[in-house]
């Protein structure tokens, strides 16, 4: 078997049936599709993703790098088709290893135990925004995600968190992001004169020149969610008086682990 560097641009909704001698390993991920993009092959999803979680290639406005995929990279065995379902006319990136086998030669074991996983077991993301103007009073919060984690699943965010909130037009400090499991806060808060949730700084959406260049990652503060347990983002007015959110542009996003659980 050989072993060579793939990295490639494919386009959205389109089938590409692997030869007969060839397999690939998708490691890392990008596109420019601004709506869900659902990797598939032959016909299993086995990834879902946009933009704002890998460009297609970085840019001033977006600089999350193709997406790694860890140890839930896709295998596309001999045969088989890869397909990107998404808008059309849009492009995903793929890199990793293209292998080549001789004859007799077959996907290693490691592989095929990845393969036969894949559509069990991948990431994925939650998010949401406001639909419309949303007065938040000084004190208060409202809701950007409010997920709950369905029977037969079990979700493990470990990747990015990215959220903001807008008055006017422009991020409003005054207003932090607040990760809550179980309507318990997440934010470590110890002492009452602390204020509330994340900065701002800290989550853009997505990175930029402009916006903090690096997304915030979950990787070392895991958030686990079993069936029936709810995970919540809020934008928290820390401020005195009241704001007008924007609806659209007052959103979150959250990548993680989807896992389908075994009866």
């Amino acid at each position: 078997m050989k072993s060579y560097v793939l990295d490639k641009r494919v386009k959205t909704n389109t089938d590409y049936v692997i030869e007969d001698d060839t397999a690939l390993i998708i490691q890392e991920v990008g596109t420019d599709d601004t709506s869900k993009v659902t990797a598939k092959v032959d016909g299993v999803p086995c990834l879902e993703f946009i933009t704002d979680i890998a460009a297609l290639i970085t840019n001033a406005s977006n600089r999350n790098p193709l997406f790694n995929l860890r140890a839930l990279y896709i295998v596309v065995p001999p045969t088989k088709t890869l397909r990107f379902e998404g808008t059309d006319n849009k492009y995903v990136r793929i890199r990793g290893s293209l292998l080549k086998f001789g004859p007799g030669e077959s996907l290693p074991a490691g592989y095929v135990a990845r393969y036969n996983e894949q559509g069990k077991k991948f990431y994925s993301y939650q998010a949401g925004a406001l639909s419309s103007t949303t007065t938040v009073a000084a004190g208060s919060a409202t809701n950007l995600i409010s997920f709950e984690c369905p029977a037969g699943e079990k979700w493990v965010f470990d990747s990015y968190l990215m959220a903001q909130a807008l008055v006017g037009g422009s991020k409003d400090y005054d207003v932090t992001i607040r990760v809550l499991k179980q309507d318990q806060p997440l934010d470590n808060l110890l002492n009452s004169k602390l204020v509330l949730g994340l900065t701002q700084y800290s989550t853009p959406y997505p990175p930029s020149d402009s916006n903090g260049a690096k997304a915030l990652s979950l990787k070392e503060k895991k958030i686990e969610l079993n069936p029936g347990e709810v995970l919540k983002v809020q934008a928290v007015n820390t401020s005195s008086s009241s704001k007008d959110l924007d609806p659209s542009t007052t959103k979150a996003l959250i990548v993680g682990v989807q896992e389908y659980l075994k009866p």
